[in-house]
């Protein structure tokens, strides 16, 4: 039986190819329990959208819901988008929580 909560960091995303412009959105597939972060500082800071703007997470089991991961808006991703590399941290805060897939659209 995993630990609970389960953290998951993903490993890092490179984003740093001419053709890639930014992030469009994300579609997450997981229970609605799963917390989510962002850090484009190789995990010095991890980071949640409220809705209208990007917070600091200073607890390491917090995070935004699946909802809130997907719908960010191309503006939000703008603006936290302070380097081509990224990671996620996924909360999984029971036994039953599942991540199935998250997937990254890029503008090209």
């Amino acid at each position: 039986v995993p630990p609970v909560p389960q953290v998951v960091i993903s490993s890092t995303q490179d984003m740093s190819d001419s053709t890639i412009l930014g992030i469009e959105g994300v579609t997450v597939t997981c229970s609605d329990d799963v917390l989510f972060a962002i850090s484009f500082d190789n995990e010095e800071t991890w980071k949640a959208y409220d809705g209208q703007k990007w917070i600091a997470l200073d607890l390491n089991h917090t995070g935004m819901n699946r909802a809130t991961m997907e719908n960010i808006d191309l503006e939000a991703w703008k603006e936290i988008q302070t380097s081509n590399y990224y990671k996620f941290k996924f909360i999984l805060p029971s036994t039953e929580s599942y991540l199935t897939s998250l997937v990254v659209d890029y503008i090209n």
